[in-house]
């Protein structure tokens, strides 16, 4: 997935997380990028933490918004989060 396709997906997340009041930080490389106000590397993923709380709402995104992600990888895209 190239850099802006990644943003894309960012900003699609933030939208749905923001319209169903799910709080998530970003981290890892996305998040020094952020910092620094530019792009500074090709990134592999996106890192973003969520309060345990937050699991079913960020399920909701994922079941409602995101069609094209199984059921399975749902469950192991959200355990990976909440851990």
């Amino acid at each position: 997935m190239t850099n802006e396709a990644q943003l894309d997906a960012l900003g699609e997340l933030h939208r749905h997380f923001e319209a169903e009041g799910v709080e998530y930080w970003l981290f890892g490389g996305w998040a020094v990028d952020f910092h620094a106000g530019a792009i500074t590397r090709p990134h592999g993923d996106l890192d973003i933490a969520i309060w345990l709380r937050e699991h079913a709402g960020v399920e909701q995104v994922f079941r409602g918004h995101h069609g094209g992600l199984q059921e399975s990888e749902a469950h192991t895209f959200l355990a990976a989060l909440a851990v």
